[in-house]
């Protein structure tokens, strides 16, 4: 009997210390809902402001440009055959002062014309030669080229009209698809500005005929994206006027 007023301290004890503890468990859950409370809300306004941004339309905006070539390499290309080495070699280098003359005469600049090493054949040195009994007129043949790197494209397209006089001097020019004057165009640093406002232009028209048709409206660019600039031939007749081409994409907010 000693011990049950013991026990009964010891539940009134904690019977009050639970009391005391509900006061502070309870602030305690307080603070966990405010704070879930606050995150909901944070994430929820995250998700508004991502599907705001998701409102994004992309249109494509194409320039095109049509120029002339600014630059040309014209390779002429030359033919001289010979039994005799050294005389070969003499006609080679007479016929580049012969054609050099025509071309500064015709208003090219010496320092747009360039000489290259000639290649020269020895038939006789050919191990396929010795198997057959026909022989080549001549021992010795040479391939000689000239280059001509000029700005002066229209000029050098006139020369190119009369080069075939250089036959009245003895003069073999070598025809050949492998050497075929290369129109180029380098001044694209200079149109490209021009160029990319087109584009652009282009896309935001797209990107408003989009939004009238979906009764929506476009606002600010979120991001570009430009493509190459392409350079090609307007044709296979007139490789002297090229076609300048470029394609951006744009994105667009959509309020």
């Amino acid at each position: 009997m000693t011990n049950k007023p013991y026990e009964s301290r010891s539940q009134t004890h904690d019977s009050e210390r639970s009391i005391s503890l509900f006061p502070a468990f309870f602030i305690l859950g307080l603070f966990i809902a405010a704070g879930l409370a606050g995150m909901g809300y944070f994430v929820f306004d995250a998700i508004l402001k991502f599907k705001a941004a998701d409102r994004v339309i992309t249109v494509k905006g194409l320039a095109e440009q049509e120029v002339d070539a600014d630059l040309l390499i014209w390779p002429v290309s030359f033919i001289n055959v010979n039994n005799d080495l050294n005389e070969l070699q003499q006609k080679i280098a007479a016929d580049k002062i012969a054609i050099r003359e025509h071309l500064v005469k015709s208003g090219l600049r010496n320092e747009e014309i360039t000489d290259l090493q000639p290649v020269i054949t020895d038939y006789q040195a050919q191990s396929y030669m010795a198997t057959t009994d026909k022989q080549p007129l001549h021992r010795y043949m040479s391939q000689s080229v000239i280059t001509i790197r000029t700005n002066q494209v229209a000029l050098a397209m006139r020369i190119m009209e009369t080069i075939d006089e250089l036959f009245k001097k003895g003069i073999v020019l070598n025809k050949n698809y492998e050497q075929q004057p290369e129109f180029l165009f380098m001044g694209l640093n200079k149109i490209k500005p021009e160029m990319i406002s087109k584009a652009i232009h282009v896309a935001r028209e797209t990107a408003e005929q989009f939004a009238k048709d979906s009764n929506s409206k476009i606002g600010a660019i979120k991001g570009a994206k430009q493509g190459f600039f392409e350079i090609t031939n307007r044709d296979m007749n007139t490789p002297h006027i090229k076609n300048v081409r470029v394609v951006i994409n744009v994105d667009y907010l959509i309020e």
